[in-house]
């Protein structure tokens, strides 16, 4: 009240007033300016503070983490390269009918590539000469005719010398068909 202007308005209002009044109205108006600062501004940034101390915490358990998915992956490469040193150490010898295995799982991707469920298997007779040895191989798959005719294709495709020597379909429903086939593979020496 000392510091106000004596020709103000608002001089003239406070002058008139009981003193009581006048430290009621201050305590009030101090009370508003404190809630102000307490609700207004200290709340929200405590809750800004306690959401990004959650946040370090998750990033430091990711960290964690991924410094142990980090070691586990080193061990695994470290154990893949042992692994692979053993199975190279084995000689050619021991897998005589790799070129049969391979040709095999080459038409089964080609098959799971057109979209044909394998239903059997079997493995047929090898017939060796000087120059080449056949493989005969018996398919029973299940598809449309769309399916096993993209499948050939890919099989003609590949440039392998594997050959449908017997085929037959039999209809399973409007576009399923069981499809048999016997392939031969040749694998030249």
């Amino acid at each position: 009240m000392y510091f106000i202007p004596r020709n103000n308005r608002f001089y003239h209002v406070i002058s008139h007033l009981n003193t009581t009044y006048r430290y009621f109205i201050t305590f009030v108006g101090l009370l508003f300016i404190i809630s102000v600062w307490f609700y207004g501004m200290y709340r929200p940034l405590e809750a800004k503070i306690e959401c990004h101390d959650q946040e370090i915490n998750q990033l430091k358990d990711n960290k964690c983490q991924i410094n142990c998915a980090t070691n586990f992956c080193g061990k695994l490469r470290d154990s893949i390269a042992t692994l692979a040193q053993e199975v190279a150490s084995f000689t050619p010898s021991h897998n005589k009918n790799s070129h049969l295995q391979s040709s095999v799982l080459f038409i089964l991707e080609m098959a799971h590539k057109a979209g044909l469920s394998l239903q059997t298997y079997n493995a047929g007779k090898e017939r060796s000469k000087q120059w080449h040895k056949k493989y005969m191989a018996q398919f029973n798959f299940s598809g449309t005719i769309l399916q096993l005719t993209e499948f050939f294709n890919h099989i003609v495709l590949s440039h392998k010398i594997i050959s449908c020597k017997s085929f037959s379909c039999k209809q399973i429903d409007d576009t399923n068909f069981t499809i048999n086939c016997d392939m031969q593979i040749i694998a030249l020496s």
